[in-house]
């Protein structure tokens, strides 16, 4: 290949395609990722100066496809958020990063749970013990099963009701909702690559008030190309 130095500015050119051949077996080559996952919390300021924590999460490849109709698969990722945490003496909270695992089973309806636990502010654990588990609409907070999955549906986002969520901190459970898509569709098993949501729970009367997004890859290995 002709490679040519511009005399004015000393940049190279060149007709044709380079082939580099490392020189050593464990030489990298860095290559921009087309599929990903954004999430992220922001505070919203009204005119009157009130704060609103918001949250979302998105990625770059939508989920097109058809969903299998058999199996499960494993979705492990992150979540990020804002939480208060009232005492009889004092409030505190701030911003939280936390592990996030879902759950799918593929069938003629597919279900998803989760759980979101870990929780993290500042490099420090926080709330020992703390828990979010994501599940199925129930008709009130004491009929909670986390073990029944919300139904879903291709690339359109599920929003699970009152109640389909369960904050669990310490000795206090707090009910919640959550919403949940799956994204990416570049596998060879038609499973969705990922999936993606938020949640929240707590209210005015309850100790702990949470808000958050998460994003998860899918664990299964692919069938080959």
């Amino acid at each position: 290949i002709l490679i040519r130095i511009s005399a004015t500015d000393g940049s190279p050119t060149w007709a044709g395609d380079l082939d580099f051949k490392p020189n050593s077996p464990t030489a990298t080559v860095m290559m921009p990722d087309t599929s990903y996952s954004n999430l992220g919390w922001w505070l919203t300021e009204a005119a009157n100066g009130d704060l609103t924590p918001e949250v979302a999460a998105w990625a770059s490849d939508a989920y097109t496809g058809t969903l299998p109709t058999l199996g499960k698969a494993t979705f492990a990722g992150i979540a990020v958020g804002k939480y208060t945490h009232k005492t009889i003496n004092s409030i505190s909270g701030g911003h939280f990063n936390a592990d996030a695992e879902l759950e799918a089973t593929f069938d003629t309806a597919t279900t998803i749970t989760g759980t979101i636990d870990n929780f993290m502010s500042d490099g420090g654990s926080i709330g020992d013990g703390w828990k979010v588990e994501l599940a199925d609409t129930q008709s009130d907070a004491d009929s909670f099963d986390a073990a029944a999955g919300a139904t879903i549906s291709g690339g359109t986002a599920t929003t699970a009701a009152e109640y389909s969520a369960r904050g669990t901190f310490g000795t206090q459970t707090t009910p919640g909702t959550w919403t949940a898509q799956f994204v990416d569709d570049s596998r060879n098993d038609a499973m969705p690559g990922g999936v993606v949501g938020t949640f929240q729970v707590g209210a005015t009367s309850h100790p702990i008030n949470m808000i958050g997004a998460f994003a998860a890859s899918n664990q299964e290995a692919d069938l080959p190309d």
